[in-house]
């Protein structure tokens, strides 16, 4: 696939706005400014636009759109994360927490059953 510049983008700093390798380099001291002015807006568009023509599309990285939208909600959230918009990293840390989320599972479910067998003899 070729990567079109999108027209969406028209106030929206070059240098903060989402490229076709899925990265979003906005400097934590400019969270503000992107997270409430017209970046935001613009990125969405672009979003809403790719996600409307290509389903299951992902960028270079292989960030998909909920990955990016996922990071920008972060990043502009109030939490921990605010002011991080890098993509990939976004990535692995839900990947882990998503990991560590199934291991905790996984060990309950194994104790439940230690214990429904105890129970039954």
């Amino acid at each position: 696939m070729v990567w079109r510049k999108f027209q969406v983008y028209s106030s929206c700093e070059e240098s903060y706005r989402l490229n076709e390798s899925g990265d979003l380099k906005v400097p934590a001291e400019k969270t503000d400014e992107y997270c409430n002015g017209p970046c935001m807006t613009e990125t969405q568009l672009v979003l809403d636009c790719i996600d409307n023509i290509m389903t299951n599309f992902q960028f270079y990285n292989k960030a998909t759109i909920q990955d990016i939208r996922d990071t920008i909600h972060a990043g502009c959230g109030h939490g921990k994360e605010r002011g991080k918009f890098d993509v990939t990293e976004h990535i692995t840390r839900a990947e882990g927490s998503n990991a560590y989320k199934a291991a905790n599972q996984i060990l309950i479910g194994i104790v439940l059953m230690i214990v429904g067998n105890g129970l039954l003899f």
